[in-house]
């Protein structure tokens, strides 16, 4: 029996824009006040490796000054998610094929995001927790060996469904996904990645909607049939 797993980053991929910088250019607090910066400003030390990213989404969420519930509402109304995906999602469901997110992202809008069309998939993310006004962060899938620490390391979540024999098709568009790129066995890609499949000759397809991935799929299918 063929056991098809579908992995797919969430930001930029699974949501057809960055959900976690649309919550802080939403949200961003009075940069007069103290303390607060522009959300920018954090985002550009991440990029130039001066705070890993982790720390940068902690810092530019915990100085959002809107309540959770706020912030899920602002997700759900702006119907985030790319064409097809809902689709793909049903299409898994009557296929008996396993389908997950895989993100840096947070689960809270992450969810959101999913609930704005009814999906209910496995979410493999950073873990937030909310205490009268506190946000906590948790890295369930942290590596110290895995560039991205102290935040999650996606070739963890990745394993879990590879070390069951499952055949891993991975869709994804950045840096973050290079290192499931090149374990899965197949890729869908946007914008970064493509250019990393190419020069690592990994064997892909440019990801325009998840109405290819479903095509993909039911040849997959079939050839195994």
């Amino acid at each position: 029996m063929l056991l098809l797993t579908i992995l797919c980053d969430f930001d930029d991929t699974v949501a057809a824009a960055n959900v976690g910088q649309s919550i802080f250019k939403r949200f961003q607090p009075d940069v007069m006040l103290p303390g607060v910066v522009p959300w920018e400003e954090i985002r550009n030390r991440y990029s130039d490796r001066e705070i890993s990213l982790a720390k940068y989404q902690e810092l530019a969420f915990l100085q959002l000054d809107q309540s959770k519930t706020i912030i899920e509402n602002f997700v759900r109304e702006s119907r985030p998610l790319r064409s097809g995906f809902k689709e793909l999602v049903e299409f898994c469901n009557n296929n008996d094929i396993a389908i997950a997110i895989t993100s840096h992202g947070l689960d809270f809008y992450i969810t959101a995001a999913l609930d704005s069309e009814d999906i209910n998939i496995p979410i493999h993310s950073v873990e937030t927790y909310f205490e009268k006004s506190e946000m906590t962060f948790k890295y369930p899938y942290a590596d110290k060996s895995c560039f991205a620490w102290p935040g999650n390391c996606k070739c963890k979540m990745l394993e879990q469904y590879q070390g069951s024999g499952d055949t891993i098709i991975y869709a994804g568009d950045s840096t973050s996904d290079a290192c499931p790129a090149l374990r899965a066995d197949y890729v869908f890609a946007r914008d970064w990645l493509v250019t990393f499949c190419t020069d690592n000759a990994i064997n892909y397809q440019k990801l325009g909607s998840f109405y290819d991935i479903i095509d993909y799929a039911k040849k997959t299918i079939g050839d195994y049939k």
